[in-house]
């Protein structure tokens, strides 16, 4: 049975969470990708048997959405995943700090990670797997982000929509999966909560959003503790506890 485009979007296709040859070519603390190479992946896919049919079992997998990125590559015949990215969204908005590769200036502002005891620590280095795991970007542009899933032109709305639509179920009861949000079910009488969170070593980010009322909540932080607690909190008090109706214009 072939992997669809669908299976890894929403992780659902038989695929580990990371190929498991990543750190034979580790040789420095805490940075697994710097010498993994495309090749190093297509060895492990070459070799790997899937232990389950797509569609059967989610397990979020960043290895299915680095081959989701080189897909698409691929099949756009761009330059590389980050010209693609620019080429198709970062570019048309606006969102001019949402990278792969930093230029001199975006070095400079680029944040100083911590792990959970307060140490700084470097952040990851990538040779591959920037589709899954290399963006960078800032709140500013995360919220413009956010914002256009609100006030996209009329042409751009059905590939948002279906993006945030859950077409399977994760690993909790409430929680769907869309291509790439997650979608929450809080209770029957409100609607879904649009979510993805992330990690790297020394990094966080919570995002989240509810069309009907309009909010979203970016949260980064430059250290490993968990912050999704704090977003949905504050996703939380902007629609006032969830005790009142969603307002349409706020």
């Amino acid at each position: 049975q072939p992997i669809l485009f669908r299976d890894l979007a929403t992780h659902t296709a038989g695929l580990p969470k990371y190929p498991y040859n990543i750190g034979i070519k580790e040789d420095e603390f805490n940075n697994l990708y710097k010498n993994y190479t495309d090749a190093d992946e297509q060895q492990f896919l070459s070799t790997y048997r899937l232990r389950n049919a797509p569609f059967e079992t989610y397990n979020y997998s960043h290895l299915s959405y680095d081959i989701l990125a080189h897909a698409l590559t691929n099949l756009y015949q761009a330059s590389s995943y980050e010209a693609l990215l620019q080429q198709k969204i970062t570019a048309p908005l606006g969102l001019n700090d949402t990278r792969v590769s930093l230029d001199s200036t975006q070095r400079k502002r680029l944040a100083q990670g911590h792990n959970m005891i307060g140490e700084a620590i470097q952040s990851w280095q990538f040779e591959s797997f920037e589709g899954s795991l290399g963006l960078k970007s800032t709140v500013i542009d995360m919220l413009a982000w956010l914002r256009y899933q609100f006030d996209a032109p009329t042409a751009a709305q059905t590939p948002l929509l279906l993006a945030r639509t859950p077409l399977h179920k994760a690993d909790k009861t409430s929680v769907q999966t869309g291509l790439g949000w997650h979608c929450i079910k809080l209770m029957k009488r409100f609607p879904n909560i649009i979510v993805h969170s992330g990690t790297t070593d020394g990094f966080r980010c919570y995002t989240a959003f509810v069309p009907e009322s309009r909010t979203a909540v970016v949260v980064l932080a430059n250290s490993e503790r968990p912050l999704d607690g704090l977003g949905s909190l504050i996703l939380q008090i902007i629609n006032y506890n969830w005790k009142l109706k969603p307002l349409k214009n706020s």
